[in-house]
């Protein structure tokens, strides 16, 4: 084997022996791709952590119309959900085909048990609290998937004849981090102890991930929080665990569930006919407080690795795809 720099510096040239055959590298290439030694930092989307005072000053909108017609205002929206975990749109008609073609908007709708864009209201089609009238604690949708869905819409069309039924939103990462600082051996628990969860409320549906993943689950190289997998309605049995950790583990999850309900990081709103929130589900918990009277929502569930695809196309400009 032989190896040549071209004149102009920008290429490097491998001649193989073994047959006639010449690989080309360019040099930017070979320097993004370097990891002996690594010359590249990774650059990142920064991510603002936040509590429930930071939404109520700062509230992450923008305009339905704009967004259907608009890339700079989908490129806004999508830098939202990068951003925050969170982005909300106002002004959507009243209807799950409006609700649809927003989702769409964006990537292709995930089909679950539940269908494609679906309606949730208080009237029992599911076997799941959501469609009961009760209060729903802070949690992240799907959780019983190997695969959890990466965003969640959710699109009020009606709520009447009644009161009750806030929205409440919380930043996981945050509570996360909070929980690394003051309690730090509560965060090694839940990032170690794994949990399985189910979906089992239709007589056709049972639903459960390959294998049981932790609470807080982290990069295996880097150590950096990737997702928060957390639903005690949909809590399965502890059958993975260590017989040693299941003390320590109750404790961790009393003080992480008193955290995801403290009033410094839930975000309470009341969100009003024709407005959407779009929840990054990885990292944004959801819930809602009990209701009266009738109320439909209209939702989607899009895959994460299809909207990061279109996070990276449309912010980025496919600049990544030359160093593939």
């Amino acid at each position: 084997m032989s190896l040549e720099v071209t004149p102009d510096g920008k290429q490097l040239r491998v001649s193989w022996l073994q047959e006639p055959h010449v690989s080309v590298f360019d040099l930017e290439w070979l320097r993004y791709n370097s990891y002996n030694p690594p010359l590249r930092k990774a650059k990142e989307r920064p991510q603002l952590l936040w509590r429930a005072d930071d939404l109520v000053q700062n509230l992450p909108v923008v305009p339905y119309a704009e967004v259907m017609e608009d890339d700079n205002l989908l490129k806004t929206c999508l830098l939202q959900i990068e951003t925050f975990g969170i982005s909300f749109i106002d002004g959507i008609p009243s209807t799950v085909e409006a609700t649809d073609a927003l989702a769409r908007r964006i990537t292709f709708v995930r089909e679950t048990h539940y269908g494609q864009t679906h309606l949730i209201s208080a009237d029992l089609a599911h076997g799941d609290a959501a469609f009961m009238p009760v209060h729903l604690p802070a949690h992240a949708d799907t959780c019983y998937f190997t695969d959890s869905v990466g965003l969640l819409m959710m699109h009020v069309l009606h709520h009447t004849g009644g009161t009750g039924g806030e929205s409440t939103f919380v930043d996981g990462f945050a509570v996360a981090e909070h929980l690394k600082r003051e309690h730090q051996w509560a965060y090694k628990v839940l990032t170690k102890v794994p949990v399985s969860f189910h979906s089992a409320g239709d007589e056709e549906t049972l639903v459960e991930p390959i294998h049981a993943s932790s609470i807080l689950r982290e990069h295996p190289l880097t150590g950096k929080l990737l997702q928060i997998r957390h639903n005690n309605e949909d809590r399965s049995v502890l059958r993975e665990v260590d017989p040693h950790d299941v003390s320590a583990f109750y404790a961790a999850l009393k003080l992480w569930t008193g955290l995801l309900k403290d009033p410094v990081f839930e975000y309470r709103i009341k969100m009003p006919r024709g407005c959407a929130a779009m929840v990054d589900n990885w990292r944004v918990l959801h819930g809602r407080t009990a209701f009266t009277g009738s109320r439909v929502i209209a939702a989607s569930y899009l895959n994460r690795d299809d909207y990061k695809s279109r996070v990276k196309t449309l912010l980025d400009g496919n600049v990544s795809k030359r160093f593939l």
